[in-house]
């Protein structure tokens, strides 16, 4: 398997569930989940999982669990 780390800003608490690439390794995400309670980091990894065709389980918050701009590792087959 490959690891790829991915950037991504995210946006929460937005109209619609989107996903941006702004630079190669660059992702700007939008969730309406709110930021409590670990719900939008979950959409998140959904979007992503979704995005990357993988299943949710190999995509995993590396670093900003508390903040708008995170560190992602995708486990790719």
């Amino acid at each position: 398997m490959k690891e790829l780390r991915i950037e991504v800003k995210v946006k929460t608490r937005a109209r619609t569930r989107s996903i941006e690439e702004i630079a190669p390794g660059s992702y700007r995400v939008s969730t309406p989940a709110a930021p409590e309670d670990n719900r939008a980091n979950a959409d998140v990894v959904d979007i992503l999982a979704t995005r990357f065709q993988v299943p949710k389980s190999l995509v995993k918050l590396v670093r900003g669990h508390t903040t708008s701009r995170k560190l992602f590792s995708i486990l790719l087959p």
